[in-house]
């Protein structure tokens, strides 16, 4: 039967053969291990900043949630004030109240209502940049997937 002599398939060079008689010279396997070593080193400073990546985003989206939140509280709190000037709107035109009382109500309505839209806005607004973050971090995220995956074939 032949000698054969194995390589690595993937990063060979001359000094990742297998001697024929399958003995390994210490030089070889201390290089062989440093450059392994190097590659982990790598691939783990890849992931601590992917990571620190992903904790940055994950912070603006809390932040963008915590502002959606706050116009939620907004809008409600808008709704009832409309709530209330509607009900004092129509009190003041049932009973036909002499004077600007129902004037003023009115303009109050509208006020309110330009201001909801305003929140409504600004609302969209902020839901849109909290949807592009979330497709931001997704993107990165598979990009750092198929990174890391590119990184386990070449080491294979």
């Amino acid at each position: 039967m032949p000698n054969l002599v194995l390589t690595r398939s993937i990063g060979s060079s001359s000094n990742d053969q297998i001697p024929s008689d399958g003995r390994f010279n210490r030089e070889t396997l201390l290089s062989r291990q440093l450059h392994d070593e190097d590659e982990l080193e790598e691939q783990m400073a890849t992931i601590r900043r992917l990571h620190h990546y992903i904790d940055k985003l994950n912070g603006e989206i809390r932040q963008l949630a915590e502002c959606t939140a706050m116009l939620e509280r907004e809008k409600e709190r808008l709704q009832n004030r409309i709530r209330t000037v509607e009900s004092q709107i129509e009190a003041n035109v049932g009973s036909q109240m002499p004077g600007d009382a129902g004037v003023q109500d009115k303009s109050q309505a509208i006020a309110v209502f330009q201001h909801e839209h305003q929140v409504q806005e600004m609302q969209d607004n902020h839901q849109a940049v909290y949807e592009q973050l979330v497709e931001r971090q997704s993107a990165e995220q598979l990009q750092a997937e198929q990174r890391q995956a590119e990184q386990r074939q070449a080491g294979q």
